[in-house]
């Protein structure tokens, strides 16, 4: 029964998509296209322990230009770490969307603004039992150089940075 519901799925969503555009605030994504190289400064907090991450991140366009995904490879406090980030727009909700996958059973949900080259993504999760505000900051300094921050907040008025770091575009 799965199989033949799915069987007429597949059909109807790839014909309803051939006849729609993509829509253009997709291709506000393109500036994270490339290969980075990327460094992480991170205190303790609720969203990341004390420490230090460097690697790799690679993105690239996927699923017929609807997702970028990103590809990000290295060590964080001296272990292998990867991870998947797909980054997109919903068209209902008329924001950008960001979701992370990673190896260490990590996983992150925000939607997203764009003003200029700064890129703000923003989130709520539980840590340790209390609701987190969580904010991710993209500064882009030029083309091949962006900086970030991660921000959070239990009030939503007052904000902590645990994590900072910068990317720089190799490719």
């Amino acid at each position: 029964m799965l199989a033949a519901a799915t069987a007429l799925w597949v059909p109807v969503t790839r014909t309803a998509r051939a006849e729609d555009a993509r829509p253009l605030e997709l291709a506000r994504l393109s500036v994270f296209v490339g290969k980075w190289n990327v460094v992480v400064d991170m205190a303790a907090s609720g969203v990341s322990p004390a420490g230090k991450f460097v690697g790799i991140n690679a993105a690239s366009w996927e699923f017929d230009g609807y997702f970028l995904v990103m590809r990000i490879a290295g060590k964080e406090n001296g272990r292998p770490m990867s991870e998947i980030q797909l980054l997109g727009w919903d068209p209902e909700g008329k924001r950008f969307t960001y979701d992370s996958f990673n190896s260490f059973g990590r996983r992150s949900s925000f939607n997203g603004t764009v003003s200029g080259g700064t890129w703000t993504w923003s989130s709520e999760t539980m840590a340790s039992g209390t609701r987190l505000q969580v904010r991710y900051v993209q500064r882009f300094a030029s083309k091949d150089d962006m900086t970030f921050k991660i921000e959070t907040s239990t009030d939503g008025t007052h904000w902590t940075t645990p994590v900072t770091g910068r990317a720089t575009r190799t490719s």
